[in-house]
């Protein structure tokens, strides 16, 4: 844009300074136009941006909610993992014992059928 005194040294060298006072002014008010058009544009990035910031804030709500849900899921399932993993472990410790007492039971039956036998024999 071309400051006033520009313009006036302008018109002072100038030949024909009303033709050249009204280029200017065209000029100017070309300027200004393309000013506002730019100022428009401006502020219609500025709610385009607005807009997009409240979508991401938006979306990254979710993005926490669904990451809470994550960890939610992941700590439930390994409790499950766990108690699995426990039931396990012990499963042989739980067959060994009931082995250990069905081997006793079935001793503990020979025993006393052994017994039964001698009595009725003896």
């Amino acid at each position: 844009m071309v400051s006033k005194w520009e313009c006036q040294n302008i018109l002072k060298r100038s030949r024909n300074p009303l033709a050249e006072l009204r280029r200017l002014n065209f000029s100017c008010g070309q300027t200004k136009g393309e000013v506002a058009k730019t100022f428009s544009e401006v502020e219609g990035l500025k709610d385009e941006l607005l807009v997009n910031e409240n979508e991401i804030e938006t979306k990254n709500s979710l993005v926490d909610e669904l990451n809470a849900k994550i960890i939610s899921l992941r700590d439930e399932s390994s409790g499950q993992l766990n108690t699995i993993q426990e039931g396990l472990r012990s499963s042989p410790e739980k067959k060994a014992a009931l082995d250990a007492k069905l081997r006793g039971g079935e001793g503990g039956r020979r025993r006393r059928r052994r017994r039964r036998r001698r009595s009725f024999t003896g």
